[in-house]
């Protein structure tokens, strides 16, 4: 059922286009996925607290019964100059059925005609598990570009994304961001995609590491791979750095990025920093969390 809906969603993909609806839902709002150049859907490390703007199938799979966090991104300080804040929880009341909700607000672009353009989504997930080491889970997300007082772009889309678990193996497969926009003035296509993540993770004593590779491959024919790895000591620590390569019109560009977290009684604080681009060098994001 899974591959049917991939081929058919496929199939009535439109030829590449420059400019994508709503690209701002490719963006994690995680530092600690940032930190690694957007890696991360098959990560061990990192909690779901942001599973709607990243994968749901992970909620089911994470330790402990919840776990919430706040970013703030300053991004492309060289180009938009533009802030976004997000907020996401996740919980897992039973062991295999758990839940999300998000949202993020991003603002900061030049006034026109004294209106300030900015952007947001919300959105909810569903998460279910199928034995110890398989979980399923789906994202419906609402998301909204004003770009003038009496001028917006809405759209709603999906993501369907499954998780496999072995030892210290990870693999995730699954589409994101499928779905339509809602304005018959705007014939943009949303940044939909093919996703597969993959991760191993090591541990030994007091440190952990963690290798990781996602990809995706877009219906608009553009497509992008990002490498990351991750380093904790104690589980208290940690450092990371990833690169991501991408076509030329991907929602998200090539850029290396780097990241450091601490976490301690379940409270966690992250950084990340991205460079190596013309575009959105220089961006960086704080986050705060709590985990239980």
């Amino acid at each position: 059922m899974f591959l049917a809906l991939v081929f058919c969603v496929s199939a009535a993909a439109q030829e590449a286009a420059e400019n994508e609806a709503h690209p701002f839902l490719r963006w994690s709002r995680d530092p600690a996925v940032s930190g690694m150049a957007g890696t991360g859907l098959a990560s061990f490390s990192v909690a779901p607290a942001f599973a709607v703007f990243h994968n749901p199938a992970a909620i089911t799979m994470m330790d402990g019964k919840g776990s919430v966090k706040a970013s703030y991104s300053y991004f492309a300080p060289s180009f938009t100059k533009t802030s976004n804040i997000a907020i996401g929880a996740a919980f897992r009341p039973v062991k295999r059925f758990g839940f999300a909700v998000g949202y993020v607000h991003q603002f900061g672009y030049e006034k026109i005609e004294d209106f300030a353009p900015y952007d947001f989504a919300l959105g909810a997930s569903l998460s279910a598990g199928i034995g110890d080491h398989f979980s399923i889970g789906a994202n419906v997300k609402y998301s909204k570009a004003c770009f003038l007082k009496d001028l917006s772009v809405k759209a709603i889309s999906v993501d369907v994304l499954t998780q496999i678990r072995f030892g210290g193996f990870g693999a995730v497969l699954g589409i994101r961001s499928v779905g339509k926009v809602l304005d018959d003035l705007d014939s943009s296509d949303m940044p939909s995609s093919v996703a597969a993540g993959f991760s191993y993770r090591y541990v030994t004593g007091i440190h952990a590491i963690e290798a990781l590779v996602d990809g995706d491959w877009f219906f608009s024919n553009n497509w992008g791979v990002s490498a990351g790895f991750s380093y904790g000591i104690n589980d208290m620590g940690f450092v990371r750095i990833g690169y991501r390569y991408a076509s030329k019109y991907a929602a998200v560009p090539s850029h290396l990025a780097v990241g450091l977290g601490g976490k301690y009684m379940g409270f966690s604080l992250d950084f990340s920093f991205i460079t190596l681009n013309k575009v959105i060098g220089n961006t960086f994001q704080l986050g705060l969390g709590y985990s239980f």
